[in-house]
């Protein structure tokens, strides 16, 4: 993304400032899979109460299962851990959604609260300037 942009050329810094934005916007809206195919934006959001208690889950039955079992090394702790997260993040739950289709629902809901109040409270301190 930010190559096509650096390549591109703009009539003026205007132009130039306002693909930058739109870069910056469509950045923040795609999943990634450095981000376990979550947004930057749902990522700096962080989790709520529901993804705390599924990664509670988690770690009981990853403790479960590992609790004594020795490892070759960290590396295969960390490949088995995260074969097994991945595993069980992606088994229907009861409802019939994945544990990453709640944890991606939460994170919305969170991002969505988060603009109603920056937009109630930005709103209200530049309504002076008006």
């Amino acid at each position: 993304m930010v190559a096509g942009w650096q390549s591109e050329t703009f009539p003026d810094d205007l132009a130039r400032e306002e693909a930058l934005r739109t870069l910056e916007k469509r950045w923040n809206a795609t999943p990634h899979p450095f981000f376990a195919g979550l947004t930057p934006a749902q990522v700096m959001v962080g989790g709520g109460p529901k993804e705390a208690d599924l990664a509670d889950e988690f770690l009981q039955q990853l403790t479960g299962m590992y609790d004594g079992h020795p490892f070759e090394s960290e590396g295969e702790a960390l490949i088995k851990t995260l074969t097994l997260l991945r595993s069980w993040q992606s088994q229907p739950r009861k409802d019939g959604r994945t544990v990453l289709e709640i944890v991606v629902a939460e994170r919305n809901q969170l991002l969505a609260r988060r603009a109603r109040i920056l937009k109630k409270n930005l709103g209200r301190s530049t309504s002076r300037f008006d």
